[in-house]
């Protein structure tokens, strides 16, 4: 279903850390260079879906993959919960396996050779998480005894995979689909805004 303005989904930026002056290659652009302006302060992308829930009742609200080996996976269970607690049904969360973004690689730092086994255990846990009360999982990365997110979702979240990761690493194979990379107008900052 498509909202007032005609769209059927809103999603956020994800980077955590965004380096002044951007890195020379940036690899989800043809020319390397950065799609959005750079000098802009961006909110975190699940407190910008909490907000853009407040105010909206139909459009789906994803993320634009969120490095997972770099979040606590519990925290991102919870934070999801809720925001499928504000927008019912209309959560769509997507996971990358490595930033783009060499500066947040360089803080959130994932064992050499670790990454894929990270991820993996990270959202076998968000996932646990997300479905069951008194949670208990030891595992090589996340250990946690009697882990109860609230609320939690009515139906199991979509979970998607994004970002360029090479396909041995991610995609179907793995338990979820891969996410196409959005097609997107240039931005022009002339635009008229909507009704306007």
């Amino acid at each position: 279903p498509r909202g007032r303005g005609g769209c059927d989904s809103l999603w956020s930026m994800a980077p955590i850390v965004m380096p002044r002056p951007m890195p020379p290659r940036y690899p989800f652009a043809p020319d390397g260079g950065a799609t959005w302006p750079t000098d802009t302060p961006y909110l975190d992308a699940l407190i910008a879906l909490a907000l853009a829930a407040a105010v909206t009742t139909r459009v789906r609200l994803g993320t634009a993959a969120l490095v997972l080996p770099q979040r606590n996976p519990v925290l991102v269970a919870k934070q999801l919960a809720s925001l499928a607690g504000l927008a019912p049904k209309r959560v769509l969360p997507v996971f990358g396996l490595r930033s783009a973004i060499p500066a947040e690689r360089d803080v959130f730092v994932v064992p050499d050779g670790q990454r894929a086994a990270v991820f993996d255990e990270s959202l076998e846990l968000l996932r646990s998480a997300l479905a069951a009360d008194d949670v208990a999982f030891d595992g090589a990365f996340f250990s946690v005894t009697s882990v109860s997110v609230a609320p939690r979702p009515a139906k199991p979240l979509d979970i998607l995979l994004g970002g360029p990761a090479p396909a041995a690493e991610c995609g179907p194979g793995r338990g979820f689909p891969r996410l196409a990379p959005p097609r997107r107008a240039p931005l022009d900052r002339r635009a008229a805004p909507p009704g306007g």
